[in-house]
C-alpha cells in the first residue's frame, strides 16, 4: 500500500519518535539553567516573562529565559494568570493531581476539584505535564455546567487495541469526518500507534450533554457551522445523543496519521484573545494557534463576532481553531507557500500592516480540498486547483473589488507579480500562469497589455497602481498622455505635503478593512479606482502645468483684474471691454501663468458682476430653458477672454519652441485643467434644465 509519500510508523518505537518530532517543530517545554520552577503555595499569579520576544532567541541565550520554559510563555500569551484567593494549593493536592493525569483517570476526585486546572497549570510549568496534556484539560473543563461532562471513554485498552466502546462511538465519527480524502486503514493504524504512544490522559475521547446554545435550532451559530464542516461531532450512545470530544492527543494524532511530522499543523492552545499576528506566525509554521479559556483565571478569550456571530461559546471557539489546523492540512505546502507570498507582496505594495484580503489569505478558510486529496505534479493542474481553491461558486474570486470584476489593489499587486514573476510561480508553487482561466486569464492579459504600455521603468506601488487604474477607463491615446503627465510630475504625486497618493482603508457597507489607492488632498480623500479615478485629471492637469508654467503671484493677478473689472458693463452702458484693454494687462504680467489666471479670473468676476443687465429680461425669462443665461455683453467679453487665452497660449508654444509631443501634452492639460472659462457655453440658444454657468464655486446664475 502506498505511503502517501509519508514517514512510516510502523510500531510504537516509530509513534514515539514522532511524537518527538513533532514537539520539537515548536517552543521548548526544557527550562533554562537557574530557572526556578519549584512549588510554591504562596505564588498567587502566573506571570509571563518582561520580554515575550526572548522565546524567539538562540537557544543559547538563556540571560532573557526566565521564570519557566518557552512553551509555557507562549501558552501564557501575555497574560497573567491569578489564582482565585478560596483556592489553596498544597504539595500534596499538587501531587495527587499529577498522579490522575498521568492514569488518564478523570473520574479520580483530584480532577473533579474546582482548582484543578491551577494545579495542572503548576504541573506544566515545571514541565511534567505537556502543553497537548494542559489543553486537554481546560478544553474539558469549559464545558459549561448546565451541560455537563457525561462520560469519559479510552481509546485503547491493556493490550493497546482499539476498544469496544472507541470501535462503535469514535471510530465511525474519524472516518466519517475525514478531511483532504479518505481516511484508509493505513492510516487509522498510524494513529492507534500514535494514541498508543500518547500520555494516557491523551487515550481518551467523552461526551457531553447537547448544548442548544453551540448547535442551535432557533438560529445559525458558529457550532452549527463547525457541525456542517465535520468539526462538530455528535454520537447516539444508549439511545441519547450526545455532543463527542476528543483529547488534544487525538486531535493532533490525526493530523501526524493523514498528513506526517513535518505536514501536521498542529493546534498549539493559548490563553486569552488570540490576535492576528499570533494566527499570521502559526501558519507560517505550520500550526494554529487555539484559543482556550481557564475558568476562574480571569483571562477572557474571545467569543464576539467570529465569523460575524455575536456571541459563541469556548468549546464551540476552540472546536473552531481546531478545525482551521484539519483544514490546514488539505492545502498542499506548494500552496502554503504561495499564499505566504501573496500577503508578502501586498505588504510591500501597499504598506499595509492588515487587510480584509491579508486576513483571508492567513486564516485560509479555503474548503476546496476539504474532503479530497490532491496532486501538483503538473502546472496545469495545479492552476485549474488554484482556481477552485481562491474562486467561490459565483465566480467571485478573491482579489476583486467588492463592487464590480475589477481588480482589488491587493489583487492587482498579485497578478501583477505574477506576470513579472511567472517563472517562480511555476516552479516553486506549481502554476502555470497560462493555464489559468476566467476571472484570472482576463486579468492577466490585461496586466501583461499594461506592462507592454508602461515598460519596465520601476516605479513606487502608488504610482503604478494610479497609471492601472487610468488604463483601465481611457483610450490608448489619452492614457499614452496621462502616462507621461504621471512620469513627469513623479515623486510630486508622492510627496507633497498638501496632495499625494497614499495607500488606506475604506469601506463598503458592512466589508470593512479594505485597502485602496486614495489621493489626499486638505479638503478630502479620493478612492481611486475605475469609477473615481477620471476626477483625478484636472488635478494632474494643473500640477503639470504648474511644474511647467509656474505659479503666478496672485496680488499681482488680482490687481489686473481691479482694473479690468472696470470695464466688465454691458456694452450699451458703454462697456469698453476689448482686446486693447485685455492686452494692457496681459503685457504687464510677467509669466505667462500669471496671464492665464488673469484671464479665468476675469471671467469670474464677468459672471458675477452686477454691471450687467439684460434689455429684453420678460422675453429671456420666457424662454430661459434654451436661451443662454449670460447676457449679450457678457458672451462677448467672455468670447474675448477665450481667444485672449488661445493667443496667449500659441505665442509660448511659438517662444518656447516646444516640439510636437509637448505641444500636445500642454494643449492637453489646458483643456483637463477644469477651467470654466473653457466650459462656459457662449452659444446664444442652447437647451439647458437650469440657468447657471460653470464658477470655481460649482456653479453662479447670472443676473
Amino acid at each position: 500500500m502506498s505511503n502517501y509519500g509519508l514517514a512510516e510508523i510502523n510500531n510504537l518505537s516509530d509513534a514515539k519518535n514522532a511524537w518527538e518530532s513533532f514537539f520539537g517543530r515548536f517552543f521548548s517545554p526544557e527550562l533554562s539553567k537557574g530557572v526556578n520552577v519549584e512549588f510554591d503555595p504562596d505564588l498567587r499569579e502566573f506571570i509571563p516573562r518582561k520580554n515575550p520576544d526572548a522565546k524567539n532567541k538562540r537557544a543559547d541565550l538563556t540571560e532573557e529565559r526566565t521564570l519557566h520554559s518557552d512553551d509555557f510563555d507562549d501558552f501564557l500569551n501575555g497574560d497573567v494568570v491569578k489564582i482565585p484567593d478560596h483556592f489553596k494549593l498544597t504539595q500534596e493536592g499538587l501531587e495527587q493531581v499529577y498522579q490522575a493525569i498521568q492514569r488518564g483517570n478523570f473520574e479520580d476526585a483530584a480532577l473533579t476539584r474546582e482548582d484543578h486546572t491551577f494545579y495542572a497549570l503548576w504541573l506544566f510549568k515545571q514541565n511534567r505535564i505537556t502543553r497537548q496534556q494542559m489543553a486537554t484539560l481546560l478544553a474539558r473543563d469549559q464545558i459549561p455546567r448546565e451541560y455537563p461532562l457525561v462520560k469519559t471513554f479510552k481509546i485503547l485498552d491493556d493490550n493497546g487495541e482499539f476498544t469496544k466502546e472507541a470501535v462503535k462511538l469514535w471510530l465511525p465519527v474519524i472516518k466519517s469526518d475525514a478531511f483532504g480524502g479518505k481516511f484508509t486503514d493505513w492510516h487509522l493504524e498510524r494513529l492507534r500507534l500514535l494514541i498508543q504512544a500518547a500520555p494516557k490522559s491523551e487515550q481518551i475521547f467523552y461526551l457531553s450533554e447537547p448544548n442548544p446554545n453551540i448547535i442551535s435550532s432557533q438560529k445559525r451559530e458558529l457550532g452549527n457551522a463547525l457541525q456542517i464542516n465535520h468539526s462538530w461531532h455528535r454520537t447516539l450512545y444508549q439511545g441519547k445523543l450526545y455532543d463527542l470530544h476528543m483529547s488534544f492527543g487525538v486531535l493532533e494524532g490525526i493530523q501526524i496519521a493523514t498528513s506526517g511530522i513535518s505536514g501536521a499543523a498542529a493546534s498549539r492552545a493559548k490563553l486569552g484573545k488570540v490576535g492576528i499576528d499570533a494566527v499570521k506566525e502559526g501558519v507560517e509554521f505550520y500550526y494554529r494557534p487555539t484559543a482556550i479559556s481557564m475558568r476562574n483565571s480571569g483571562i477572557e478569550a474571545t467569543t464576539k463576532g467570529i465569523h460575524g456571530y455575536a456571541e459563541s461559546l469556548m468549546p464551540a471557539v476552540s472546536a473552531h481553531d481546531v478545525f482551521h489546523s484539519r483544514l490546514h492540512n488539505t492545502i498542499k505546502p506548494e500552496f502554503h507557500m504561495m499564499l505566504n507570498h501573496m500577503h508578502q507582496i501586498i505588504h510591500q505594495h501597499t504598506n499595509q500592516k492588515w487587510s480584509k484580503t491579508m486576513w483571508e489569505l492567513v486564516d485560509r478558510e479555503f474548503h476546496a480540498f476539504q474532503y479530497q486529496s490532491i496532486n501538483l505534479d503538473s502546472p496545469k493542474e495545479a492552476a485549474r486547483h488554484f482556481l477552485r481553491m481562491l474562486t467561490g461558486g459565483n465566480a467571485i474570486f478573491l482579489f476583486h473589488n467588492n463592487v464590480d470584476s475589477a481588480l482589488s489593489d491587493d489583487g492587482f499587486a498579485i497578478v501583477l507579480n505574477m506576470v513579472n514573476e511567472s517563472e517562480i510561480w511555476k516552479k516553486l508553487y506549481k502554476i502555470d500562469i497560462e493555464f489559468l482561466g476566467d476571472p484570472y486569464k482576463a486579468q492577466i492579459r490585461k496586466v501583461k497589455h499594461f506592462k507592454e504600455v508602461i515598460g519596465n521603468a520601476s516605479l513606487r506601488p502608488e504610482i503604478l497602481t494610479l497609471k492601472y487604474r487610468f488604463f483601465s477607463v481611457l483610450t490608448v491615446k489619452e492614457f499614452n498622455l496621462v502616462n507621461r503627465v504621471i512620469d513627469s510630475l513623479g515623486e510630486q504625486l508622492v510627496n507633497s505635503a498638501d496632495q499625494k497618493l497614499v495607500f488606506g482603508k475604506y469601506a463598503i457597507d458592512k466589508i470593512k478593512n479594505l485597502t485602496t489607492l486614495k489621493f489626499k488632498t486638505i479638503d478630502k480623500d479620493i478612492v481611486v479606482n475605475e469609477r473615481s479615478v477620471r476626477q483625478l485629471i484636472p488635478i494632474l492637469a494643473n500640477r503639470q502645468l504648474a511644474s511647467k508654467l509656474g505659479v503666478s503671484d496672485q496680488q499681482e493677478v488680482e490687481k489686473e483684474v481691479t482694473v479690468a473689472s472696470k470695464k466688465f458693463i454691458s456694452t450699451y452702458q458703454q462697456g469698453t471691454l476689448d482686446n486693447n484693454a485685455l492686452n494692457e494687462s496681459i503685457n504687464r504680467l510677467p509669466s505667462i501663468a500669471a496671464k492665464l489666471d488673469f484671464l479665468e479670473a476675469c471671467y469670474e468676476k464677468i459672471i458675477r458682476s452686477t454691471g450687467y443687465s439684460r434689455r429684453h429680461a420678460v422675453a429671456d425669462h420666457l424662454f430661459a430653458f434654451f436661451k443662454n443665461p449670460l447676457t449679450t455683453s457678457q458672451r462677448e467679453h467672455i468670447n474675448l477672454l477665450k481667444a485672449k487665452f488661445n493667443e496667449v497660449v500659441s505665442e509660448y508654444m511659438r517662444e518656447s519652441n516646444l516640439s510636437e509631443e509637448e505641444k500636445e501634452e500642454l494643449q492637453w492639460c489646458l483643456q483637463n485643467k477644469g477651467s470654466n472659462l473653457a466650459r462656459c457655453k457662449t452659444d446664444r440658444f442652447y437647451l439647458h434644465f437650469d440657468s447657471t454657468v460653470p464658477s470655481s464655486s460649482g456653479g453662479v446664475k447670472p443676473l
